[in-house]
């Protein structure tokens, strides 16, 4: 078996969650590039929202959930993925804010 065979069954992200090291030359590695990229285009519109509601709506997209109302965000916000960002209620996160959830 090749080196990367025994972790395929796994998704990359899972693997990156487990604390799995990833080399840029595992074959799945293009999945991380195109979540990256996804969240780059969604953090551009999240930067240029005009209101809080807004801003609440492109950060429930970057990570995949819902964002309670009583959560406050002031924007610059910055994150390289935001699927494994977690908020629950009574969050404030404040100017120029980077989460980086990559390799949690």
């Amino acid at each position: 078996m090749g080196k990367h065979q025994t972790n395929q069954a796994k998704d990359i992200f899972e693997r990156l969650r487990s604390g799995e090291v990833i080399s840029m030359d595992d074959p799945d590695y293009g999945k991380i590039r195109k979540a990256v990229n996804e969240t780059i285009k969604l953090s551009v519109k999240l930067n240029s929202a005009c209101n809080i509601q807004e801003i609440r709506s492109w950060l429930s997209e970057i990570i995949g959930s819902p964002i309670d109302e009583s959560t406050t965000l002031f924007t610059p916000f910055y994150t390289n993925v935001g699927k494994n960002i977690k908020l629950g209620k009574n969050v404030f996160i404040n100017h120029a804010c980077s989460f980086l959830d990559l390799g949690v």
